[in-house]
């Protein structure tokens, strides 16, 4: 069997998904077209449409012969159908396009989805758990550092946006442009997971956690700070 990985700047675990298909014995396809040409091809085939949405159709139209697509996939963007059903609505809009099957790009479930797809590939259950065991220590993606928030001199920015859309260098210029500005730019898609969760964490508990008032009075440089608990 021949399995097109259908590659993306975003995805966070595509080295997981290369090695668990290798180690299952399938057959490994990938774009054989440059970005900028798979962004070419999707664009003639649906007019239109996004830019994330043509590049992966110009992706998958680039896997020959292959008899299913795997698909990373991520948390959905609010009012995008496409985000919600990628493989889905390029099936209904083009005919002829291969079995695709949205694979996570990550979360407590991978395992299991993994073990779902291998048997679906394979149907060798014996063959699923030893290409799991093996294909675990790709599992937790390439670890990220935490991007430098400032640069002296300039004003940082924050961007905010789909990773299918930010970490596409072919979908955009907006790096170049606002390096051109002197602004500094962090990219809501190069921070690692587990640190924004933790931030997350801590700023839906400041409402209930203690504040701090500071209180100062006269020239004096001492200040005084008195501990209060939220309403």
């Amino acid at each position: 069997m021949k399995v097109g990985l259908l590659e993306s700047r975003a995805a966070r675990l595509g080295g997981y998904w290369a090695a668990y298909l290798k180690e299952l014995g399938v057959e490994i396809v990938t774009p054989s077209l440059p970005d900028a040409e798979a962004l070419a091809l999707g664009q003639e085939s649906l007019k239109g449409e996004s830019l994330p949405v043509q590049l992966a159709l110009g992706r998958i139209l680039a896997l020959d012969g292959v008899d299913a697509v795997l698909m990373p996939q991520w948390a959905p963007v609010q009012g995008d159908a496409w985000s919600e059903a990628l493989g889905e609505l390029l099936s209904r809009r083009i005919s002829g396009l291969p079995n695709m099957i949205p694979v996570p790009d990550g979360g407590e479930g991978l395992e299991s989805a993994a073990a779902e797809v291998g048997l679906r590939l394979s149907q060798n259950a014996g063959g699923v758990r030893l290409a799991l065991e093996r294909a675990r220590i790709h599992a937790a993606g390439p670890r990220q550092e935490m991007p430098p928030l400032s640069v002296a001199s300039r004003v940082t920015v924050g961007v905010i946006g789909p990773r299918t859309l930010l970490a596409e260098d072919v979908l955009g210029e907006l790096r170049a442009a606002l390096d051109a500005l002197g602004l500094h730019a962090v990219y809501s898609h190069e921070l690692p997971l587990p640190e924004v969760l933790k931030r997350a964490e801590r700023m839906q508990g400041a409402d209930t956690a203690p504040q701090a008032s500071v209180s100062c009075s006269g020239p004096s440089p001492c200040c005084r700070v008195k501990a209060r608990s939220a309403a």
